[in-house]
């Protein structure tokens, strides 16, 4: 029985089928400004370069040159009416009404990205990589090259689609080599992205602090930054002048009662009660008090062994230098004696000042306390020791 021959992505097919239309014959015929024809150029084009990119293309023959040059035409406009549509990026995904439809909204970009290239890979084939034709391809490739990056803390999240490990699965090694959305820098983005919004989001201690802030026996002195419990049950005495509820800031004398579940929604009245069990989240305060280091041990590991564990560096004071100062510095992260704890250089990826660690080699050196989750954990950054603020239950 025959083989059948690899059709990636149904590129050959589609090759096959737009060679029998009129629109293709006419860009075959030469140079056309015809839309229509410039449009199937460059749909043919992509398919021959999917076929190239997988190793696909058996004993078929190089695509005319005047489909290149034409396809080549084509690509201009379809990149400006992508880069016009990222410019709403952010809109389109908040209007989203479903996981599909954010996942279709960042996948499309990045599945024209690689057509792009492909083209480009099926103009070389046929033209050369000093053409015109392949110029003007790979020009508008680094002008979405740009917008994509410059979008990719949304774009990221086709990461968490099977869109980059079917193209990785499919594109010969020596074609994958350079390609920045199969290099993993779409997935750091993503997950530096992650990081970004876990450190900002309120921990179980900090709704349960809010708990008593908000608590109507209690008021928050605003001069000294501390919540003053009150015994009364009722009217408690007015707090003193610098001092005023937060739950009724309209009133100086009395703070009448007020349910503080009405005003928390109930998740976070549960996040509030004490958890059970290790600390799963440790920070870590600079000697200088400018920079905090927010470290979340994984719940659940990988197989491999090589579970990714990252310190995410945030600064303390709002002043971004007092962090982007940290970068190249080299910190390590484990139990005692940290000196010999897991090294890692503090790089920037993507806005986020990080290093990353492997979970699994970080575990090790808390011998006894390894399943303590983060209590554990100690921090150094150059030969300067970080002492822990606080561990949560992330």
């Amino acid at each position: 029985m025959k083989e059948k021959p690899l059709d990636p992505l149904g590129h050959r097919t589609r090759l096959r089928m737009l060679t029998a239309r009129p629109e293709y014959a006419a860009a075959v015929a030469g140079p056309t400004d015809a839309p229509a024809a410039r449009a199937a150029a460059l749909m043919a084009a992509v398919s021959r370069g999917w076929c190239l990119l997988a190793g696909a293309v058996g004993e078929s023959a190089p695509l005319p040159p005047a489909v290149i040059e034409n396809g080549s035409a084509a690509a201009g406009p379809a990149v400006d009416a992508l880069l016009a549509q990222l410019g709403g990026l952010a809109d389109r995904v908040d209007a989203a009404e479903s996981q599909f439809e954010i996942d279709a909204i960042v996948v499309a970009p990045l599945r024209t990205r690689a057509d792009l290239h492909a083209a480009a890979a099926a103009a070389r084939e046929t033209v050369g990589p000093d053409a015109p034709a392949t110029g003007e391809l790979d020009r508008r490739g680094a002008d979405l090259d740009a917008a994509l990056r410059e979008n990719l803390d949304l774009i990221s999240l086709a990461a968490d689609t099977y869109l980059l490990d079917n193209w990785r699965a499919l594109v010969l090694p020596e074609h994958a080599a350079g390609l920045w959305w199969l290099s993993g820098e779409v997935e750091a983005a993503r997950d530096a992205a992650r990081l970004d919004a876990e450190a900002g989001l309120p921990t179980a201690d900090w709704w349960a602090d809010l708990a008593v802030t908000l608590d109507p026996r209690s008021y928050f002195n605003e001069t000294t930054a501390e919540v003053v419990a009150s015994t009364s049950t009722t009217k408690p005495p007015a707090p003193p002048a610098e001092g005023r509820s937060l739950v009724t800031r309209a009133t100086a004398e009395y703070r009448h009662p007020v349910r503080w579940g009405a005003i928390v929604p109930q998740a976070a009245m549960a996040a509030a009660t004490p958890a059970a069990g290790a600390p799963t989240a440790a920070r870590f305060v600079s000697p200088d008090g400018t920079v905090i280091a927010t470290v979340r041990v994984p719940a659940v590991t990988k197989p491999s062994g090589e579970t990714p564990l990252v310190v995410l560096f945030e600064a303390a004071g709002g002043d971004d230098a007092t962090r982007e100062a940290l970068v190249g510095t080299t910190c390590r992260l484990g139990g005692a004696p940290i000196a010999d704890a897991p090294a890692a250089t503090v790089e920037e990826v993507h806005g986020a000042v990080r290093a990353a660690f492997v979970f699994e080699k970080v575990r090790d050196t808390l011998g006894p306390t390894a399943d303590d989750g983060a209590a554990g954990l100690r921090l150094r950054v150059d030969d300067a020791d970080w002492p822990v603020v606080r561990t949560d239950r992330a």
